[in-house]
């Protein structure tokens, strides 16, 4: 089993601000695995950088979400629903949805897990897992990072069935998937 953190390709390809950058600071736009549906409100976006290519998963100004144009959301969304909740964001004369990663669980080791500063604080230098408390999600925060990163698993099932193998079939186009464990190490 190996877990990867989940982030957009800002380098490679497209991605959005917010056209009210005041809005980013607001509870709205703080994604920690707490439900925003009963609340949210899409803010109004552009695309930064409209000259670098086009993915399937544009960045929402550095918020930990994942953003899907239409194709992304098509083929993905069994997986997606197990993970959180769709929240529409139109842009001109497209739709796109937010994936607001509500699955949040405590599946960190905290024993093994190294921090960077003081044992249980900081950010996390290497990251150690307890392999039998994931749940089904395929996509997944934890507690400690869970207003910055989206994590994700393979290993477990058949990789149609995983988020990144799906990804990789279906040749989607704007993420990133950086290693932070394996239970091989």
């Amino acid at each position: 089993m190996k877990v990867y953190r989940v982030r957009p390709d800002v380098n490679n390809y497209q991605y959005f601000m917010l056209e009210d950058a005041n809005i980013g600071l607001t509870e709205l736009m703080t994604f920690d695995g707490t439900s925003k549906a009963d609340k949210w409100v899409a803010p109004a976006v552009y695309i930064h950088k409209p000259r670098l290519k086009r993915g399937n998963f544009p960045d929402l100004w550095a918020t930990a979400t994942l953003l899907l144009d239409e194709t992304a959301l098509e083929q993905l969304r069994d997986l997606l629903e197990m993970s959180g909740e769709l929240l529409p964001l139109p842009h001109k004369d497209k739709l796109y949805h937010v994936l607001n990663v509500t699955e949040c669980v405590s599946v960190l080791d905290h024993r093994k897990t190294q921090w960077l500063y003081d044992k249980g604080s900081g950010p996390i230098k290497k990251y150690a897992f307890h392999a039998n408390r994931f749940t089904e999600a395929p996509l997944f925060k934890i507690p400690e990072t869970c207003r910055s990163e989206i994590l994700t698993f393979e290993g477990v099932k058949d990789a149609d069935d995983e988020f990144k193998g799906r990804i990789e079939r279906l040749g989607l186009k704007g993420l990133t998937f950086e290693e932070v464990w394996s239970d091989q190490a």
